[in-house]
């Protein structure tokens, strides 16, 4: 085990049936993240281990020397905290390189 991973001691356990939230977590644990390999906090949860272990329902989702992204997700997922501003659909991406 690295220094790094040593590093990630802290662990949340989620529970979802659903895999765009299990995205949407690990989008919040690359946020809060302050390490420079952000990865090594949601590591392990792909979609294939996502689909494993929701058998049993509990997927270690993030870990980390700091509880920071629990107060984000709360945040985040609060009712109210966000909200649809408008659809288009006929707004094709720009390349970006």
């Amino acid at each position: 085990m690295t220094t790094h991973h040593a590093a990630c001691r802290f662990s949340v356990t989620i529970r979802t049936d659903d895999i765009a939230v299990l995205h949407m977590l690990r989008g919040l644990c690359q946020h809060c993240e302050s390490g420079k390999y952000k990865q090594i906090a949601w590591g392990g949860t792909g979609a294939d281990d996502w689909e494993e272990e929701r058998k049993r329902g509990d997927l270690p989702l993030y870990r980390s020397g700091r509880p920071r992204q629990l107060s984000v997700t709360c945040r985040a997922f609060a009712p109210g905290a966000w909200l649809v501003v408008a659809t288009d659909d006929n707004d094709p991406a720009t390349p970006r390189r």
